[in-house]
């Protein structure tokens, strides 16, 4: 409930930004007209373009929790949101020809300050929601490693929406509620006053008398209750390694029947555009495939036997970036910076990612998806020593992805298991908004180095910590 309402807050703010930015502009642009008729006038036009701003603000997860708990991810994302609304408001008002103004300057002021306003507003959501008035009091039921190293996290930001509560309030909590039955505590907290959420490990909880009381009390004062593995889900957007050996997670969340509605859709919009991007690129890729040529007068194409959907074997391919015959070396993690096997061509093609480009002709036919888990090498090991790598081929793999967009290349086996992680997150919850969301960030993505990937992601991801955590709150 509260977190709906959060994001209500949000929304509702970003529209009275919207509109702030529009006055802006006109009065920065027209200063003699600008009137309130002036003002209404465009403002009733420009109400078209509020949707695009909101739904590209939602796609790039401009009101996810765990995206702006850090103001580099509000800046960069903003970013995006701004050349993606521009680029679609464009679009939205030549659609309807003459019947809307030309925007010209008065679009991308009005983006340009519904951006800077968006970032400060952002900001100051940051400190509100981590303060002690609008926090999540939340209390943490059980003793795991997941569960620690959530609250270490947790605990090691400055800005977060969870105010963590022990389970001793929850003990002095009962003895005051005693009191208060004996006529002694009149004023006694009720327990919807001191814990917002509870957070439990539902194996440990079940034969534990204490955890059972937190869990009767929470239920019958309407206080939500989750899941340890439910909260690190929501948290960060990838399930943990833990489940990888629980095959009763995975038969509950993964393999369950699919939509044919968004197995339709999704197939048939990916052909569309990969056909249609086809048709756009077709003017561009003879340059690259002629600077291949004249680097080492090797082939312009490579090609690769990758798993696909249900172990069904395909041919994959690429732009060729590095020297002819290295593949028979086989699998190599990439441990080093400056591969000696690329070629300086295939350096550049690789760092904004056109080497990939031709597997737009893989979607065409149905080999692939535009989104999805990345395709596996039919001779890589990890596929048979990592516990649940084949669920992975469950769906047909995808050109990008929710493991591409949230990690780096892989240097290890660990890096393996992580994006392992990410993509049965997918695969558990896949759908047209979410394919959506990954195709908008894919931008953002090819943008930013490996490097700049793995410090974000050892920053957002918690530690395995196994000591306790002390955590303080009174009632």
């Amino acid at each position: 409930m509260r977190a709906g309402i959060y994001r209500l807050l949000l929304v509702f703010g970003d529209v009275a930004i919207f509109y702030l930015s529009l006055g802006l502009a006109l009065a920065l642009r027209r200063p003699n007209d600008f009137s309130g008729n002036y003002y209404l006038f465009h403002a009733g036009y420009f109400t078209v373009v509020l949707p695009v701003f909101l739904g590209v603000n939602i796609a790039l997860g401009l009101y996810d929790f765990r995206q702006i708990r850090e103001l580099d991810d509000i800046i960069g994302e903003s970013l995006l949101a701004f050349a993606y609304s521009f680029t679609a408001s464009l679009m939205v008002f030549y659609a309807f020809g003459g019947l809307l103004p030309s925007p010209k300057t008065h679009l991308a002021l009005t983006l340009l300050f519904a951006m800077t306003f968006g970032i400060i507003w952002r900001r100051l959501w940051m400190e509100m929601s981590s303060s002690g008035m609008f926090a999540t009091k939340t209390l943490f039921v059980g003793n795991n490693p997941i569960i620690h190293s959530i609250i270490t996290d947790l605990q090691s930001r400055k800005h977060t929406r969870f105010r963590l509560i022990s389970s001793e309030v929850f003990e002095r909590w009962l003895e005051k509620k005693s009191d208060r039955h004996s006529g002694i505590g009149h004023n006694a907290k009720t327990i919807s006053e001191i814990i917002d959420l509870v957070v439990v490990d539902a194996e440990q909880a079940a034969p534990d008398p204490k955890a059972q009381g937190i869990i009767s009390a929470a239920m019958d004062n309407g206080i939500p209750i989750w899941t340890h593995l439910d909260f690190y889900e929501e948290l960060y957007k990838k399930i943990p390694l833990h489940v990888l050996n629980s095959p009763v997670w995975l038969l509950t969340h993964v393999l369950h029947r699919r939509n044919a509605f968004y197995t339709f859709f999704k197939q048939a919009g990916g052909r569309l555009a990969a056909g249609l991007l086809i048709l756009v690129l077709l003017p561009f890729l003879p340059f690259i495939a002629l600077a291949i040529k004249l680097t080492d007068g090797g082939p312009v194409f490579y090609s690769q036997m990758r798993a696909g959907h249900l172990k069904k074997n395909f041919k994959m391919w690429k732009f060729r970036t590095m020297k002819p015959g290295v593949e028979k070396l086989g699998y190599v993690w990439n441990t080093a910076r400056a591969d000696p096997r690329i070629t300086a061509v295939g350096r550049f093609l690789r760092k904004f990612r056109l080497d990939e480009l031709p597997q737009l002709w893989n979607v065409l036919r149905g080999e692939m998806s535009l989104v999805g888990p990345r395709p596996t090498w039919v001779g890589e090991t990890q596929a048979r020593d990592i516990a649940d790598y084949h669920m992975r081929r469950l769906v047909k793999p995808g050109l990008t992805g929710w493991a591409q967009i949230n990690s780096s290349a892989t240097d290890s086996e660990e890096d393996t298991r992580e994006k392992l992680c990410y993509d049965l997150y997918y695969i558990k919850n896949m759908s047209l908004a979410l394919d959506l969301s990954i195709l908008l960030k894919t931008a953002r993505r090819v943008l930013q180095s490996d490097h700049a990937l793995r410090q974000r992601r050892r920053s957002a991801t918690p530690a395995s910590s196994n000591p306790p955590v002390a955590i303080e709150e009174g009632v």
